[in-house]
């Protein structure tokens, strides 16, 4: 087993995604594990303060909705700057770096500009690092996240503490967000996706599922959403209304 993931995760990282054997499937998380838009800025700004792999890294599951296993997999080549897209071909944790167990887990997904900006100082930032501990940074092949404290690939834990960092200092600060867990960056992006009418299979490609489990998911979302069509459909005939009578 490699020395990088000597730490065991506490009571496997504290979070709901998911200690199970035997099924691929995800497990529909607490409906609570997740963040409203405006929560997840307050999130994300408050993250700022954290150090540069750490907020990369929950900037990244926000932005793009991929598992914590398949962030601590990507290697600098699985990230193109000129198409501004990422591709997931592995995950990584506990028991090792092995290819994903379904074949819809490998794909290609669009990313953010704001998260390729991220990414290519994240990069430079690397190559400085791993230059101060008498290393260079191979582009291709290294492993995106990596310790200020000595250059080599983080822990799986990363993420469980700066969760609860991150929320600890929104608690001190007296910002009321209910704490979620790293998997739930990964519902926040879908439910946000849901919410803006994406489509479902747009959603499952990007995300690594098929649309089927998307509906069994985010079943709540939908039809969140679908009494916001009805209401919209009103909405446009009492305007149609409104415009026929003048």
């Amino acid at each position: 087993m490699s020395s990088v993931f000597n730490l065991r995760p506490p009571r496997c990282q504290l979070v709901k995604y998911l200690c199970f054997s035997k099924i691929n499937l995800e497990v529909n998380d607490d409906l609570d594990n997740v963040l409203t838009a405006q929560e997840l800025n307050v999130f994300l700004k408050s993250a700022e303060q954290e150090n540069i792999t750490n907020y990369t890294m929950l900037m990244l599951l926000a932005y793009s909705g991929i598992r914590k296993g398949e962030a601590m997999a990507l290697r600098w080549k699985n990230i193109n700057f000129e198409q501004s897209t990422l591709t997931i071909e592995a995950t990584r944790d506990i028991h090792g770096y092995r290819t994903p167990k379904t074949r819809r887990s490998f794909r290609t997904v669009p990313i953010d500009a704001l998260l390729i900006k991220q990414l290519a100082a994240y990069q430079k930032w690397c190559v400085e690092t791993k230059f101060a501990y008498g290393m260079k940074l191979d582009k291709m092949n290294d492993f995106i996240f990596i310790s200020f404290q000595d250059g080599q690939p983080v822990a799986g834990n990363i993420t469980f503490y700066s969760f609860k960092r991150v929320f600890d200092r929104l608690k001190k600060q007296g910002v009321d967000i209910k704490p979620i867990s790293a998997h739930g960056l990964r519902h926040t992006h879908a439910t946000l996706l849901i919410n803006q009418g994406i489509p479902v299979q747009t959603i499952a490609d990007r995300l690594g599922n098929t649309p089927d489990m998307i509906l069994n998911i985010y079943s709540h979302s939908f039809k969140e959403f679908e009494m916001k069509a009805v209401s919209a459909f009103s909405e446009s005939l009492t305007s149609g209304a409104n415009v026929g009578a003048n």
